[in-house]
């Protein structure tokens, strides 16, 4: 019985529908327990997972799993990256690869040392991984994010912020970054702007 401000009363009904169900556990589990990983959304809707540390304060794991759309479990692929790294960038390209930045060698970053500076290129048709070349100072982050843009056609990757070198000469220091590098993404080579 429900009654509205005027004081009109109204009987409603209400109707209960028991279904019977079961739900099954479904084990979208990695292969490699990890933290500090990147995960990419790959064309056609593969998940690719790199990198990360199984245990805190563990160096960095280069395996990579993909889970694949319409399977429950993710399968290692078959290279590794080319360096092992934790809390790096993995940013989709418009080609379908996907470019690998930063990142350091394990959880606890002491010094600009223990920071990843070699860019990677994965190609998942082919499952491999390349170097890829940097022209201008070396890219020194972890913890940071990438995004890509077109500019006249060209492709344009925009670093922001993250735990990396703030002074390098004369004496390298380790700080929180507040500026913004972008690069020009040429022939497999990173071309700093």
């Amino acid at each position: 019985e429900v009654s509205d401000s005027g004081g009109t009363t109204t009987t409603i009904e209400e109707f209960a529908v028991s279904m019977s169900f079961q739900i099954t556990p479904v084990p979208n589990s990695m292969n490699v327990a990890r933290g500090g990983h990147a995960a990419t959304l790959l064309n056609g809707g593969r998940l690719l997972v790199t990198g990360g540390t199984t245990f805190w304060g563990k160096e960095a794991v280069s395996s990579v799993e993909i889970l694949r759309p319409g399977t429950t479990s993710f399968t290692e692929v078959n290279s590794n990256m080319i360096f092992a790294r934790t809390g790096h960038s993995a940013t989709l390209l418009p080609d379908g690869r996907v470019l690998i930045l930063g990142g350091s060698g394990g959880d606890e970053i002491l010094s600009v040392n223990d920071l990843v500076e070699e860019p990677e290129i994965y190609e998942p048709e082919l499952q491999i991984f390349s170097p890829v070349t940097v022209v201008g100072e070396p890219i020194r982050r972890s913890l940071h994010t990438a995004t890509i843009r077109s500019v006249n056609g060209d492709t344009i990757i925009d670093i922001y912020g993250g735990r990396g070198d703030i002074q390098y000469l004369p004496e390298p220091r380790l700080g929180t970054r507040a500026d913004i590098r972008s690069f020009i993404l040429k022939n497999d080579s990173l071309i700093a702007l």
